[in-house]
């Protein structure tokens, strides 16, 4: 098999944890990793999470490019790891296969997922992700428009939720007729 990434690299047999082996390119330090493999390894080895160090800041690829799968040559989907985080998964569908760019599986234990990789390719994990991605779009844009007024104007918003006359609240702050006397 050739490597994904890189074209005209062999993929070769290596080991990206004790007892769990993948195929990885030499030249791009990717690896194409059997989710059957991994699955049998993480029933063998059930991660104690207070066991997991990995310190400073990791060192990550993102190949940021549709990826063919070295096995059956189908598209391989992205899958994205977390919120702030630019790194996506790459998963053959139909091989059951994923891609980890460099750094990816260094990522995934200093995020404390390494036994978590099957949950990160479930429509729940991805509707997840892309909630807190949204909110904090949102976030930004509403904290540079409004700069520090933002605040109070969240605990405004509460206010007005959580009000019992919400409904009139609303409909008096909208009401766009500026002779009103009562304004």
């Amino acid at each position: 098999m050739e490597c994904p990434v890189c074209s005209g690299s062999r993929l070769v047999p290596v080991k990206i944890e004790e007892n769990l082996v993948a195929s990885g390119c030499k030249r791009c330090d990717g690896a194409l990793l059997s989710l059957v493999t991994y699955r049998n390894w993480a029933e063998q080895h059930r991660i104690q999470h207070d066991e997991v160090v990995v310190s400073g800041d990791v060192q990550t690829d993102e190949n940021g490019k549709a990826l063919v799968c070295p096995k059956c040559s189908r598209l391989m989907t992205k899958f994205r790891i977390g919120v702030d985080i630019e790194n996506r998964v790459d998963l053959c569908g139909s091989c059951d296969e994923a891609w980890l760019d460099s750094g990816e599986w260094t990522l995934l234990k200093q995020l404390e997922l390494q036994d978590k990789l099957p949950g990160i390719f479930t429509e729940e994990w991805q509707r997840r992700a892309r909630l807190k991605h949204t909110q904090g779009v949102f976030k930004t844009e509403y904290e540079g428009t409004f700069g520090s007024d933002y605040s109070q104007i969240k605990e405004i918003r509460t206010w007005i939720v959580e009000h019992p006359k919400k409904a009139e609240i609303l409909r008096y702050l909208s009401n766009a007729d500026p002779y009103r006397a009562d304004r």
